[in-house]
């Protein structure tokens, strides 16, 4: 049937192309055209009888075909209209979300400046939100500041695209993506922190970035620092205090510790262990004699060759000191290391006998630097043998008697890299 404006099928009616509906809805709209029509009005004769009456009927269909088009057109524009009511709900929806999100949001050109921003951008930065744009970001960075947020905003579009088919883009490894944290200046109001994520737009023109300000959490973190380091504090005079008592017995023994220590941390920084690591092995160097607290002076300052029942008593040293640490909440495992510094490779150490990796790492370090400490110095039972002997001996029971990675980052520390030990320990 070809409908008043000579053309067939959906090209008649108003939409068609981006909103002409599927066909299956077309058809239904038809349908439900129909039906309103036959509703809202009676089936009447609009011919007589007799006579030749093609003119009549092609005329009434006509006027049907106006009818139903008419009430089809209302159905659309009606839901048009639902359709925009819908999109203009969520676009206020979404300019709230925006607006009154806890961060603020702008938008960056590649030299700073800002091009949009939102509300809670505004009331951060403390200046109307009109005047802002057009602006550069980098005058509200303290100066201290504007070197990292330039270099922020270099790296966001450090990557270059490439535009294929009207899109842009960008390398596999470059995506845009960073962050940096400045403080921030406003009229009227002490200095504050943000921290600024941004990632760069699909044209490769702008940066999208997310302002927080984080100046609570950053005094939250400083107040923690402060609370670690007061505890670090105690920690070391903690152990400079046992340290101490071992020294009131035995002088000796409160030289050998600090050497001993200062040879084992030098050892852990050749063997390149971690910070936390290589400071709980430094603490338990400093006292890891500490259970000769339990021995008798005149064992310890003895000035000939100790018996066997006396050496008996030497050995127990370190589960005493094992016992009086155990119960201190140590961020590491000092008394495990102190009770198993004594241990050999190959099981023929003491108090447990243990082997290989069965003993602690630090265990292994402090029992490397202790022989070769205790055979350079001065005993009340000896002259001291010399630095050489005691690397001899660590080399020739190396993987042995003596974690053979712990002896070569002890040898090369001698032989390499000329390390001593420091003059007058005891002053």
């Amino acid at each position: 049937m070809t409908n008043i404006s000579g053309k067939t099928g959906n090209e008649s009616r108003p939409g068609a192309g981006s909103h002409t509906p599927a066909p299956s809805d077309a058809d239904d709209l038809r349908r439900q055209a129909e039906e309103r029509l036959s509703d809202s009005e009676k089936q009447k004769s609009l011919w007589s009888e007799g006579g030749d009456q093609s003119p009549a009927k092609d005329t009434a269909r006509l006027v049907h075909e106006l009818q139903v088009h008419q009430i089809e057109l209302e159905m659309q524009n009606e839901e048009l209209r639902k359709a925009r009511a819908a999109a203009d709900a969520l676009l206020a929806q979404y300019t709230d979300l925006y607006d009154f999100a806890p961060t603020g949001y702008l938008t960056l050109d590649r030299e700073g400046t800002i091009r949009q921003v939102n509300l809670t951008g505004a009331l951060l930065l403390g200046v109307e939100r009109s005047r802002l744009v057009n602006r550069r970001f980098g005058l509200f960075v303290a100066e201290s500041d504007r070197r990292a947020f330039s270099e922020f905003v270099e790296k966001v579009f450090a990557s270059e695209g490439e535009k294929r088919g009207g899109d842009w883009t960008f390398d596999a490894g470059g995506n845009g993506k960073e962050s940096c944290e400045v403080t921030l200046s406003r009229d009227g109001s002490p200095p504050f922190v943000v921290r600024i994520e941004g990632t760069r737009s699909t044209d490769g023109q702008e940066c999208r970035a997310v302002v927080l300000d984080i100046t609570e959490r950053k005094r939250a973190e400083d107040g923690l620092k402060r609370s670690f380091q007061s505890l670090q504090d105690s920690l070391t005079g903690t152990i400079q205090a046992m340290a101490s008592v071992v020294g009131f017995r035995d002088p000796y023994t409160a030289g050998h510790q600090r050497q001993v220590a200062e040879l084992a941390q030098a050892i852990a920084s050749e063997m390149r262990l971690p910070t936390h690591q290589a400071e709980g092995l430094r603490m338990a160097a400093a006292i890891h004699d500490l259970g000769k607290i339990a021995v008798p002076a005149e064992i310890l300052s003895k000035p000939m060759k100790l018996s066997k029942l006396e050496f008996e008593l030497i050995k127990v040293h370190p589960q005493a000191a094992y016992n009086i640490l155990k119960s201190i909440a140590f961020p590491w495992p000092i008394a495990r290391i102190i009770l198993e510094h004594h241990e050999k490779m190959d099981g023929s150490g003491y108090p447990q006998g243990l082997k290989g990796d069965a003993i602690l790492l630090e265990s292994r370090i402090i029992a490397v630097a202790d022989v070769v400490e205790a055979m350079a110095s001065h005993r009340p039972y000896r002259s001291a043998l010399g630095i050489g002997a005691a690397l001899e001996e660590i080399e020739k029971n190396k993987g042995l008697l003596y974690d053979a990675d712990v002896v070569s980052a002890c040898l090369a520390l001698f032989r390499e890299k000329m390390f001593c030990f420091e003059k007058n320990p005891d002053a």
